[in-house]
């Protein structure tokens, strides 16, 4: 019998936005699988940005892969498969070794609904990337969604930011047509989430609602059913999820530096913006930095929520290579180019 690859992700939409986030840089991907997990290398066509992925096989519900097996997926049709997913769907994946097909069944949570589909594998050229391990002298971690909204705000004044990093802080810096922008977050200063931010904090079992009951004769005024209705900032911290039409206070996050010299470079923005869709995959973005080698952009892929754990699948990174100078660069947006 031919050696078989099988994995199992719950709930589908992990998996989804993984998918949504690759597809953001690159169109085709080989998913490198071994009985460890799945890994991801690509560069994008024009050789300015790389994205690298990695799925612990620890993180899935089963999985299984008999040998090391190289599967040729289009990551736009991979997309629209997994589109027909529900949120909280189980995604299996399965393939055989030389298969020319990617098996795929999803299927809701009662399994009353289940939808198998055959995705064509392909061929793509070309060696496995190698990415070289950098020294870098700063690093800056930040709320993902706090990243997503600084890059979207600094996007409307040009097309290239110089990121400064020093013990400080971090500063992103636009000089545009219509004006500029200097955005600067301190080293350690608390930056709020966005209410749709994602959470890895344990889910903890929830006191049921307290009413006020009204003594025999008095009525009840408007408001005394629910007392509890705000949520504390410890509750929140805690990672409690407010009832429905609760009122909560919103997380924070630390900017966290580690800085051995101050770095400054400039990077096209529009990259950076594509990198931002992996924001959602979970709760962290990392920035790494060192002067002439590609900057590094890392989010934490956060799995279901687990009782007493971070439960984290994985990490998908994005390397960009800076502007050299003061130069527009060449027709992809970037003064250099990554090197295979």
């Amino acid at each position: 019998m031919p050696s078989l690859f099988q994995a199992e992700m719950r709930p589908a939409r992990i998996l989804r936005q993984v998918a949504e986030a690759l597809k953001e840089v690159v169109s085709e991907v080989q998913f490198e699988c071994t009985d460890t997990g799945v890994i991801v290398q690509a560069m994008d066509s024009s050789h300015v940005s790389l994205v690298s992925l990695r799925l612990g096989s620890d993180g899935f519900q089963s999985y299984r892969c008999e040998k090391p097996m190289t599967l040729g997926v289009n990551v736009g049709h991979l997309v629209k498969i997994l589109k027909c997913a529900g949120n909280d769907d189980t995604v299996l994946l399965a393939a055989e070794d030389g298969g020319d097909v990617l098996r795929l069944k999803l299927s809701d949570p009662t399994d009353a609904r289940v939808s198998d589909f055959a995705m064509k594998l392909i061929e793509i050229e070309g060696d496995q990337l190698g990415i070289p391990a950098q020294e870098y002298k700063a690093s800056v971690e930040m709320n993902a969604a706090e990243f997503t909204k600084v890059v979207r705000d600094i996007s409307s004044l040009g097309d290239t930011v110089q990121i400064t990093v020093t013990k400080n802080g971090v500063g992103f810096a636009v000089n545009g047509d219509i004006g500029s922008i200097n955005l600067q977050l301190k080293a350690g200063a608390a930056v709020p989430a966005l209410p749709n931010s994602p959470r890895k904090a344990a889910k903890k079992e929830e006191p049921e609602e307290q009413k006020v009951k009204a003594e025999p004769g008095v009525k009840q005024e408007p408001g005394e059913k629910r007392k509890r209705t705000q949520i504390d900032d410890d509750d929140d911290i805690n990672g409690k999820k407010p009832k429905k039409g609760a009122v909560a206070s919103p997380a924070k996050q630390d900017v966290r530096v580690v800085c051995d010299d101050t770095v400054s470079l400039q990077f096209a923005l529009r990259y950076l913006a594509m990198f931002t869709k992996a924001a959602p995959c979970g709760e962290t973005a990392r920035l790494r930095m060192a002067k002439d080698v590609p900057l590094q952009v890392e989010f934490d892929i956060a799995g279901p929520v687990k009782e007493g754990e971070d439960n984290v699948l994985g990490a998908i990174r994005y390397y960009l290579a800076p502007k050299v100078g003061d130069e527009d660069g060449a027709d992809n947006g970037a003064g250099g180019g990554m090197e295979e």
